[in-house]
C-alpha cells in the first residue's frame, strides 16, 4: 500500500488520535482512509445528482459555436442598457 506523508492542524490530529482512543478505528491510517472514502463517497453522489439534474432538465440539444453566439445574443438582449452604467 502507498504511504503518504501529511500535516495536520493541532485539531485534526487531535480528532484523529481521540477517534483511535475512542475504539472508532485501530490506526490514524485506518481513520485517514475512512475519512477519504466518506469524502470520495460523497463526491460521487454529488456528480450522480449533478448527472440526474441534467437528464431530468429535458431533451439535449445540439450546441453549435452558432447556437452558442446566438444564445449569447438573446441574453444579452435582456440585459437593461442602463445595468451596464
Amino acid at each position: 500500500m502507498p504511504e503518504l506523508q501529511v500535516s495536520l492542524s493541532d485539531s485534526a490530529n487531535e480528532f484523529i488520535l481521540g477517534q483511535v482512543a475512542a475504539g472508532v478505528y485501530r490506526t490514524p491510517s485506518e481513520a485517514v482512509s475512512a475519512l477519504v472514502e466518506k469524502a470520495q463517497k460523497r463526491a460521487a453522489e454529488k456528480l450522480r445528482a449533478f448527472i440526474q439534474e441534467g437528464l431530468d432538465s429535458g431533451p439535449a440539444i445540439h450546441a453549435t459555436d452558432e447556437w452558442l453566439e446566438q444564445y449569447r445574443k438573446e441574453l444579452l438582449a435582456r440585459i437593461p442598457e442602463d445595468a451596464a452604467e
